[in-house]
């Protein structure tokens, strides 16, 4: 058993900068100045561990739904969200409906756009580029320490959700019926969890045992192997291969301690501040942001019509409206599973969901229908 009370929940993430100044990009993120950042290389094997940190505010999602105690005992490893690309600038924000499962007004303007396209009899409407682009993509933060500069100290890792649910996940994989495991000489020494994760040989998620390499104290190193690429004009390491490898040295508890509030970090806005800047309205007025609810707008000739006479009329008087406090957006209503979780929402993140696996086979595959109802969202 574990000596900490775990999250559980493996995520994944593409990098954000800080904001700079009134006409910088808006980020999902926001990095404190002078925060190490750990970046993959192409020009030596990546080896390090994860780190994982304490759930102690209200930021975090599960603390917010009210699903877990912010109590500095719980701790999360690998740190998921979900943000919006608003334009083609690269602006972004939270999605409050995915991390909070309140009202989102870009989660609102995707899901008209894909009732007009069944209303047309368009069936595969998620190929629609309009829907795609505004579906939320997942992303993650990590702690990690560097096995090549430990004297850098815990540092944060960012990347795509692909590379490190399928690529970390994955390398951690356990094939008990395989003797020719690569992780099977891991096993007497780790702990192991097991979790619902895409197999590319079968186009479906499927549950999957895996070594728990996040554990501080009894974990494993990652081995991540990157050859050089090219995206969108610019060049990165891209990850082609993930192992475990046995630590040089396991840690002590207190090590969790140094681990940064990966929460803490995300932006947080509210419902009308998101609709602001994806409809392109700035509270400043030298900001000007091109969204895409702004493209793609069909322009039209102007239709010429016979002038009307002009009635002066008296000027309205301006009703300033007072600013809305910014909250910390609540849990909407959801349905409970007989353990007291969220179905759909907490689906494979505790012990009692292996139980209904066997036990409660009827409401497990409607958890699991939800979540996947979710996440074609």
């Amino acid at each position: 058993m574990s000596e900490f009370k775990t999250v559980q929940q493996y995520y994944a993430s593409a990098g954000a900068k800080p904001l700079s100044g009134e006409d910088a990009k808006q980020f999902t993120l926001k990095f404190p100045e002078g925060l190490p950042v750990y970046k993959f290389q192409h020009t030596q094997l990546n080896v390090f561990d994860i780190i994982p940190f304490k759930v102690v505010n209200e930021a975090h999602p599960f603390v917010a739904s009210g699903r877990v105690e912010p109590d500095g005992e719980t701790v999360d490893d690998i740190f998921m969200y979900y943000e919006h690309v608003i334009n083609k600038r690269g602006d972004a924000v939270p999605c409050n409906r995915m991390l909070y499962g309140t009202d989102c007004p870009i989660c609102e303007e995707r899901q008209r756009k894909i009732d007009a396209l069944k209303a047309k009899g368009i069936k595969e409407y998620w190929k629609d580029e309009g829907v795609k682009a505004l579906k939320p993509k997942a992303k993650i933060m990590a702690n990690v320490i560097d096995n090549r500069n430990r004297e850098a100290g815990v540092q944060v890792l960012a990347g795509s959700e692909f590379v490190i649910r399928q690529g970390v996940l994955n390398g951690a994989k356990v094939n008990r019926g395989d003797e020719e495991d690569k992780n099977s000489v891991f096993l007497e020494q780790g702990q192991t969890f097991t979790l619902e994760v895409y197999d590319p040989n079968i186009k479906a998620n499927k549950l999957s045992e895996h070594l728990y390499f996040a554990s501080p104290t009894n974990g494993f190193s990652i081995e991540v192997e990157c050859v050089p690429d090219t995206y969108d004009g610019h060049d990165y390491a891209k990850p082609i291969r993930f192992s475990l490898r046995n630590r040089k040295q396991q840690y002590t508890r207190d090590i969790v301690d140094k681990a940064y509030d990966l929460p803490s970090f995300i932006v947080q806005r509210s419902y009308d501040e998101v609709k602001k800047l994806f409809y392109g309205v700035q509270e400043s007025p030298n900001v000007t942001v091109e969204t895409n609810a702004s493209l793609n707008i069909e322009q039209k000739a102007p239709v010429a019509e016979a002038p009307k006479p002009v009635v002066q009329e008296a000027p309205k008087p301006v009703v300033q409206e007072a600013p809305k406090p910014i909250e910390v957006p609540k849990p909407a209503e959801v349905r409970m599973c007989k353990h007291g979780y969220r179905i759909g929402l907490d689906f494979e993140t505790k012990a009692e969901c292996s139980d209904c696996l066997d036990e409660n086979t009827k409401e497990y595959s409607e958890c699991r229908k939800v979540r996947r109802t979710i996440q074609s969202l």
